[in-house]
Protein backbone atom coordinates (compact mmCIF):
# COMPACT_ATOMS: atom_id res chain seq x y z
CA UNK A 1 0.00 0.00 0.00
CA UNK A 2 1.06 3.15 -1.06
CA UNK A 3 -1.15 6.11 0.22
CA UNK A 4 -2.68 7.04 -2.66
CA UNK A 5 -5.68 8.84 -1.80
CA UNK A 6 -8.39 10.49 -3.37
CA UNK A 7 -11.28 12.47 -1.55
CA UNK A 8 -14.74 11.02 -4.42
CA UNK A 9 -17.37 13.06 -2.26
CA UNK A 10 -17.45 15.13 0.87
CA UNK A 11 -20.62 15.98 3.32
CA UNK A 12 -19.78 18.67 5.65
CA UNK A 13 -22.26 19.77 8.44
CA UNK A 14 -21.53 22.32 11.58
CA UNK A 15 -18.91 23.39 10.40
CA UNK A 16 -17.57 26.65 10.77
CA UNK A 17 -19.10 28.66 7.69
CA UNK A 18 -21.16 25.69 7.07
CA UNK A 19 -24.54 25.20 8.85
CA UNK A 20 -26.73 23.10 6.61
CA UNK A 21 -25.42 20.10 4.88
CA UNK A 22 -23.30 20.34 1.94
CA UNK A 23 -22.13 18.10 -0.38
CA UNK A 24 -19.38 18.01 -2.97
CA UNK A 25 -18.72 15.53 -5.82
CA UNK A 26 -15.22 15.37 -6.70
CA UNK A 27 -15.53 12.63 -9.34
CA UNK A 28 -14.90 14.89 -12.36
CA UNK A 29 -11.19 15.31 -13.73
CA UNK A 30 -11.65 18.90 -12.74
CA UNK A 31 -14.15 21.10 -10.00
CA UNK A 32 -14.88 24.33 -9.55
CA UNK A 33 -15.89 25.82 -6.82
CA UNK A 34 -17.11 29.67 -7.16
CA UNK A 35 -18.79 31.62 -4.58
CA UNK A 36 -18.97 35.00 -2.41
CA UNK A 37 -16.63 35.64 0.16
CA UNK A 38 -17.88 34.86 3.55
CA UNK A 39 -19.69 31.44 2.32
CA UNK A 40 -17.42 28.58 3.28
CA UNK A 41 -15.15 28.33 -0.03
CA UNK A 42 -12.07 28.01 2.75
CA UNK A 43 -14.44 26.17 5.16
CA UNK A 44 -14.78 23.22 2.97
CA UNK A 45 -11.11 23.01 2.20
CA UNK A 46 -10.62 23.38 6.33
CA UNK A 47 -13.19 20.31 6.69
CA UNK A 48 -10.92 18.08 4.66
CA UNK A 49 -8.27 19.33 6.56
CA UNK A 50 -9.49 17.85 9.48
CA UNK A 51 -11.13 14.91 8.14
CA UNK A 52 -7.92 13.51 6.91
CA UNK A 53 -5.63 15.11 10.08
CA UNK A 54 -7.56 15.91 12.90
CA UNK A 55 -6.70 19.44 12.85
CA UNK A 56 -6.62 22.97 11.14
CA UNK A 57 -3.38 24.19 10.94
CA UNK A 58 -4.45 27.89 10.79
CA UNK A 59 -6.55 27.20 13.73
CA UNK A 60 -4.06 25.91 16.14
CA UNK A 61 -2.63 27.48 19.37
CA UNK A 62 1.13 26.30 19.62
CA UNK A 63 0.65 22.58 19.46
CA UNK A 64 -2.51 22.55 21.02
CA UNK A 65 -5.70 22.56 18.44
CA UNK A 66 -9.48 23.05 20.52
CA UNK A 67 -12.14 21.89 18.28
CA UNK A 68 -14.48 24.56 19.56
CA UNK A 69 -13.38 26.10 16.90
CA UNK A 70 -14.74 24.11 14.54
CA UNK A 71 -18.52 24.73 15.65
CA UNK A 72 -21.03 26.61 13.15
CA UNK A 73 -21.27 30.35 13.58
CA UNK A 74 -24.81 29.98 11.99
CA UNK A 75 -25.93 26.64 13.70
CA UNK A 76 -23.55 26.55 16.69
CA UNK A 77 -26.06 23.62 18.28
CA UNK A 78 -25.03 20.94 15.43
CA UNK A 79 -22.14 19.03 15.99
CA UNK A 80 -19.15 19.79 13.26
CA UNK A 81 -18.98 16.70 11.09
CA UNK A 82 -17.33 15.85 7.87
CA UNK A 83 -17.86 12.48 5.86
CA UNK A 84 -16.31 11.47 3.06
CA UNK A 85 -16.10 8.95 0.21
CA UNK A 86 -12.18 8.21 -0.54
CA UNK A 87 -10.19 6.07 -2.78
CA UNK A 88 -7.45 4.47 -1.26
CA UNK A 89 -5.04 1.82 -3.32
CA UNK A 90 -7.24 -1.37 -1.91
CA UNK A 91 -10.16 0.59 -2.95
CA UNK A 92 -13.33 2.75 -1.60
CA UNK A 93 -14.01 3.46 1.98
CA UNK A 94 -15.83 6.12 3.70
CA UNK A 95 -14.38 8.21 6.56
CA UNK A 96 -16.67 9.70 9.06
CA UNK A 97 -15.39 11.84 11.74
CA UNK A 98 -16.52 14.51 14.78
CA UNK A 99 -14.72 16.21 17.41
CA UNK A 100 -15.99 12.53 19.60
CA UNK A 101 -15.30 9.90 17.20
CA UNK A 102 -14.05 8.99 14.03
CA UNK A 103 -15.09 6.04 11.64
CA UNK A 104 -13.79 4.47 9.05
CA UNK A 105 -14.53 1.44 6.70
CA UNK A 106 -16.77 0.11 4.03
CA UNK A 107 -20.24 1.50 4.54
CA UNK A 108 -22.16 -0.69 7.01
CA UNK A 109 -18.90 -2.42 7.87
CA UNK A 110 -17.41 1.29 9.48
CA UNK A 111 -15.25 0.90 13.14
CA UNK A 112 -14.15 3.33 15.34
CA UNK A 113 -10.63 4.12 14.27
CA UNK A 114 -7.83 6.04 16.75
CA UNK A 115 -5.69 9.03 14.89
CA UNK A 116 -2.85 7.16 14.83
CA UNK A 117 -4.38 4.58 13.11
CA UNK A 118 -6.51 6.73 10.68
CA UNK A 119 -3.04 8.14 9.81
CA UNK A 120 -1.03 5.21 8.72
CA UNK A 121 -3.70 3.87 6.78
CA UNK A 122 -4.11 7.39 5.10
CA UNK A 123 0.06 8.25 4.96
CA UNK A 124 2.12 5.01 5.67
CA UNK A 125 5.07 6.04 3.46
CA UNK A 126 5.18 9.59 5.56
CA UNK A 127 7.20 7.92 8.14
CA UNK A 128 9.34 5.55 9.23
CA UNK A 129 7.59 2.34 11.20
CA UNK A 130 10.19 2.34 13.44
CA UNK A 131 9.24 5.92 14.73
CA UNK A 132 7.40 7.02 17.66
CA UNK A 133 3.84 7.47 16.98
CA UNK A 134 3.64 10.94 18.00
CA UNK A 135 6.41 11.92 15.66
CA UNK A 136 4.99 10.01 13.03
CA UNK A 137 1.78 11.36 13.89
CA UNK A 138 2.80 15.33 13.09
CA UNK A 139 5.10 14.29 9.86
CA UNK A 140 2.07 12.28 8.67
CA UNK A 141 -0.27 14.93 8.95
CA UNK A 142 2.16 17.71 7.23
CA UNK A 143 2.68 14.89 4.63
CA UNK A 144 -1.59 15.04 4.23
CA UNK A 145 -1.62 18.93 4.16
CA UNK A 146 1.24 19.17 2.35
CA UNK A 147 0.78 16.85 -0.87
CA UNK A 148 -3.33 17.05 -0.56
CA UNK A 149 -4.11 21.33 -0.14
CA UNK A 150 -2.22 24.28 -2.07
CA UNK A 151 -2.90 27.33 -0.23
CA UNK A 152 -2.73 30.65 -1.89
CA UNK A 153 -0.34 31.52 -0.22
CA UNK A 154 2.28 28.84 -1.09
CA UNK A 155 0.88 28.80 -4.82
CA UNK A 156 2.53 32.81 -4.84
CA UNK A 157 5.18 31.18 -3.26
CA UNK A 158 5.35 29.57 -6.54
CA UNK A 159 5.28 31.74 -8.56
CA UNK A 160 7.45 34.32 -6.63
CA UNK A 161 10.85 35.35 -8.23
CA UNK A 162 12.10 36.98 -5.21
CA UNK A 163 15.28 35.43 -3.56
CA UNK A 164 14.00 36.12 -0.23
CA UNK A 165 11.23 33.40 -1.07
CA UNK A 166 13.46 30.56 -2.12
CA UNK A 167 13.66 28.39 1.28
CA UNK A 168 9.31 28.99 1.21
CA UNK A 169 9.85 27.37 -2.40
CA UNK A 170 11.32 24.84 -1.37
CA UNK A 171 8.97 23.92 1.78
CA UNK A 172 5.91 23.94 -1.11
CA UNK A 173 8.08 21.91 -3.08
CA UNK A 174 8.85 19.21 -0.76
CA UNK A 175 5.11 18.96 0.66
CA UNK A 176 3.99 18.24 -3.11
CA UNK A 177 6.59 15.74 -3.77
CA UNK A 178 5.69 14.03 -0.09
CA UNK A 179 9.36 14.53 0.98
CA UNK A 180 9.12 17.84 3.48
CA UNK A 181 10.23 15.32 6.36
CA UNK A 182 13.33 15.39 4.21
CA UNK A 183 14.20 18.91 3.98
CA UNK A 184 13.35 19.38 7.38
CA UNK A 185 15.94 16.59 8.38
CA UNK A 186 18.25 18.46 6.10
CA UNK A 187 17.65 21.69 8.01
CA UNK A 188 18.02 20.33 11.28
CA UNK A 189 21.27 18.47 10.04
CA UNK A 190 22.53 21.92 8.74
CA UNK A 191 21.88 23.42 12.55
CA UNK A 192 22.97 20.43 14.70
CA UNK A 193 26.35 20.87 12.25
CA UNK A 194 26.48 24.68 13.32
CA UNK A 195 26.25 24.08 16.82
CA UNK A 196 28.66 21.53 16.29
CA UNK A 197 31.13 24.18 14.91
CA UNK A 198 30.17 26.92 17.75
CA UNK A 199 31.66 24.09 20.49
CA UNK A 200 34.48 22.78 18.59
CA UNK A 201 36.15 26.24 18.65
CA UNK A 202 34.80 26.87 22.17
CA UNK A 203 36.39 24.00 22.76
CA UNK A 204 39.60 24.75 20.81
CA UNK A 205 39.73 28.09 22.80
CA UNK A 206 40.04 25.89 26.31
CA UNK A 207 42.29 23.43 25.09
CA UNK A 208 44.60 26.00 24.03
CA UNK A 209 44.41 28.10 27.54
CA UNK A 210 45.05 24.46 28.68
CA UNK A 211 48.21 23.50 26.86
CA UNK A 212 49.50 27.44 27.91
CA UNK A 213 49.04 26.72 31.12
CA UNK A 214 50.45 22.60 31.10
CA UNK A 215 53.73 24.73 29.68
CA UNK A 216 54.22 27.43 32.09
CA UNK A 217 53.33 24.59 35.03
CA UNK A 218 56.22 22.54 33.55
CA UNK A 219 58.50 25.61 32.93
CA UNK A 220 58.18 26.35 36.83
CA UNK A 221 58.16 22.52 37.85
CA UNK A 222 61.65 22.46 35.98
CA UNK A 223 62.56 25.70 37.91
CA UNK A 224 62.10 24.35 41.08
CA UNK A 225 63.77 21.39 40.26
CA UNK A 226 66.76 23.31 39.53
CA UNK A 227 66.21 25.75 42.55
CA UNK A 228 66.21 22.89 44.66
CA UNK A 229 68.72 21.14 43.09
CA UNK A 230 71.17 23.99 43.60
CA UNK A 231 69.90 24.55 47.32
CA UNK A 232 71.23 20.97 47.70
CA UNK A 233 74.94 21.61 46.12
CA UNK A 234 74.90 25.05 47.84
CA UNK A 235 74.13 23.17 51.35
CA UNK A 236 77.11 20.15 50.67
CA UNK A 237 79.51 23.01 49.97
CA UNK A 238 78.77 24.94 53.00
CA UNK A 239 79.24 21.12 54.66
CA UNK A 240 82.70 20.69 53.34
CA UNK A 241 84.13 24.71 53.68
CA UNK A 242 82.73 24.33 57.34
CA UNK A 243 80.31 27.31 56.93
CA UNK A 244 77.64 27.38 59.16
CA UNK A 245 74.72 27.08 57.12
CA UNK A 246 71.62 29.86 57.27
CA UNK A 247 68.21 30.86 56.07
CA UNK A 248 68.52 34.12 56.71
CA UNK A 249 70.27 35.18 53.73
CA UNK A 250 69.22 35.13 50.40
CA UNK A 251 70.83 32.27 48.16
CA UNK A 252 72.78 34.72 46.13
CA UNK A 253 74.73 35.99 49.75
CA UNK A 254 75.21 32.39 50.28
CA UNK A 255 76.96 31.64 47.12
CA UNK A 256 78.85 35.04 47.14
CA UNK A 257 80.08 33.55 50.90
CA UNK A 258 80.77 30.05 50.02
CA UNK A 259 82.75 31.55 46.29
CA UNK A 260 84.87 33.65 49.28
CA UNK A 261 85.38 30.95 51.11
CA UNK A 262 86.22 28.84 48.76
CA UNK A 263 89.01 31.00 46.79
CA UNK A 264 90.54 31.60 50.18
CA UNK A 265 90.79 27.76 50.85
CA UNK A 266 91.73 27.80 46.99
CA UNK A 267 94.97 30.25 48.22
CA UNK A 268 96.21 28.29 50.77
CA UNK A 269 96.56 25.19 48.92
CA UNK A 270 98.45 27.04 46.17
CA UNK A 271 100.53 28.01 48.73
CA UNK A 272 101.26 24.46 50.16
CA UNK A 273 101.53 23.36 46.72
CA UNK A 274 104.35 26.01 46.02
CA UNK A 275 105.67 25.69 49.18
CA UNK A 276 105.81 21.38 49.13
CA UNK A 277 108.97 21.27 46.97
CA UNK A 278 110.61 23.30 48.94
CA UNK A 279 110.40 21.08 51.84
CA UNK A 280 111.14 17.66 49.57
CA UNK A 281 114.19 19.30 48.63
CA UNK A 282 115.55 19.90 52.03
Amino acid sequence: MTGSLFIEKLQISGFRGIGRPLTLDFTAPITLVFAPNGTGKTTFVEAAEWLLTGQVDRLKQGANFDNDFLRSAFEPALVPTVVARLRLDEGLRILHRTPEQTNFGEGKSMESIGPTDLLEKLAPAAADEASHHLHANRLRQHYIRGTRFLTSEALSALVDSDSDMVARRMQVFADLLGIRHLLDAQHDVGRFIAELGGRERSLAAVVEAQSEEVDNLRILSTSNVNTASATSELLSAETILRLEPTNTLRLEARLEKVAAEHEQHARVVARFLKLRPQVVEE
